[in-house]
């Protein structure tokens, strides 16, 4: 988010792209920063005409994880698609990636088999395909088949194997991912070549942002 909450955000350009592809209901779960952070998406679900509901999560520090997990068991058999607030998508890309729901019990994720050159790969989450399964995952993953992009479809499986993951004491999403992965549970879906996203961390990714032209983009995002 940019350091002025009323300016615009990379939520904002998130929850922008999802409204485009017809979603139109939000849950945006609040850790650091929460109260300034839910006034500001608030402020977004107006200009948008969308609905945004809250979860604040206190132990958030542990890992993405605790904050999947919180969504997962506020949805509870209810199926979501999951992104994070700095994954960017073409428009293109989520309409066609939530046109494949999962089967019950079933994780989805969008993978990237041709990563782009720019893209830093020692931050890149990584998994490994069979048989259009992931049958592993994690950043330091090798060898490796494709990139996650961080768009996931979910069913309550994915609560499943976030619980699993934590009641070891491991606590990122991909963690979670990685047990629900062991039974055979989360589709690897290729989307197509003309689709792009990014994962915006830093300036730098900011301009490749801006060069690729996402449509909704604009440097007012990060101020």
């Amino acid at each position: 988010l940019s350091t002025s909450l009323q300016q615009s955000s990379l939520g904002e350009w998130s929850l922008r792209g999802f409204a485009g592809a017809g979603l139109s209901k939000f849950l945006v779960i609040l850790g650091s920063y929460g109260a300034a952070v839910r006034d500001h998406y608030e402020v977004v679900a107006r200009r948008l005409g969308c609905r945004v509901s809250f979860i604040q999560v206190e132990d958030w520090q542990r890992g993405n994880g605790v904050s999947a997990l919180a969504a997962a068991r506020a949805l509870q058999t209810e199926p979501f698609v999951l992104s994070m607030a700095d994954h960017l998508f073409s428009p293109g890309f989520v309409t066609e990636f939530i046109g494949n729901k999962p089967a019950a019990g079933e994780v989805s994720l969008a993978v990237d088999s041709n990563v782009a050159p720019e893209v830093d790969l020692d931050d890149l989450t990584k998994v490994r395909i069979e048989g259009g399964k992931i049958t592993a995952i994690g950043k330091d993953l090798e060898p490796w088949d494709a990139g996650d992009t961080g768009l996931f479809y979910c069913t309550d499986g994915l609560k499943n194997g976030l619980e699993v993951a934590q009641n070891r004491g491991l606590y990122s999403l991909s963690d979670g991912v990685r047990e629900c992965a062991l039974q055979g549970r989360v589709r690897a879906l290729e989307i197509s070549s003309e689709h792009s996203w990014m994962d915006v961390d830093t300036p730098a990714d900011l301009a490749e942002a801006e060069r690729r032209g996402f449509p909704w983009f604009s440097s007012s995002a990060l101020t």
